[in-house]
């Protein structure tokens, strides 16, 4: 039995950043199909960004950077913290866009360069210039994409997993729903996460 597993995060969460590759791994197994949800923690950040220690106070953002670093390294994977926080909106309507034109086929692949524009290059993903390129690179149609954007049924994509995470008032991300019944928030290996849909 194929059982769902929704992975609902946001572009300038690190932890999710982490998570990506975890819940990677879960979807390669026959058994479990992955259900990718972008949410935006902070919406109403300026399209070109504010300074992160404006945003989520010096002292949390060295604390995040020494965790998430020091897991990073552990998974050996790049991860330079971004001193801007951005704005997802416009990346999260590219996700969900990519995900109906190919069926969910390319939308892990969208959500890794995605990720790897913020923490690796430090890219503002809340601007078209970036989202074009993102686009260039993964040959996919910019311009329909940009169509689309302006149209209101993208913004309903995952609207009722979206309204789950907002009934929880879970607040944080990563979150999970486990066929929508099972709600776990925070960093698990691909093993727990296992352990938790069995």
């Amino acid at each position: 039995m194929v059982r769902d597993l929704i992975f609902i995060y946001d572009y300038i969460c690190p932890y999710c950043y982490l998570m990506f590759r975890e819940v990677r791994e879960i979807e390669r197994k026959k058994d479990v199909r992955v259900f990718w949800v972008p949410v935006e923690l902070f919406p109403q950040t300026p399209s070109e960004g504010v300074l992160l220690e404006k945003a989520i106070g010096i002292r949390q953002k060295n604390k995040i950077e020494k965790k998430v670093s020091m897991l990073a390294k552990k998974q050996e994977i790049p991860y330079y913290q971004p001193s801007i926080l951005y704005n997802t909106h416009l990346a999260m309507l590219l996700t969900d866009f990519v995900s109906i034109q190919t069926n969910g086929e390319r939308t892990a692949e969208v959500i890794e360069e995605l990720f790897n524009r913020v923490f690796v290059y430090n890219e503002n993903i809340g601007d078209w210039n970036i989202l074009y390129k993102v686009c260039m690179n993964l040959a996919l149609d910019f311009e329909r994409f940009r169509e689309a954007a302006a149209q209101p049924h993208l913004q309903n994509v995952n609207a009722e997993w979206k309204k789950q995470y907002a009934k929880k008032d879970m607040g944080a991300l990563p979150a999970f729903l486990i066929e929508t019944n099972i709600t776990l928030q925070g960093l698990y290996m691909h093993e727990e996460l296992e352990n938790f849909i069995k």
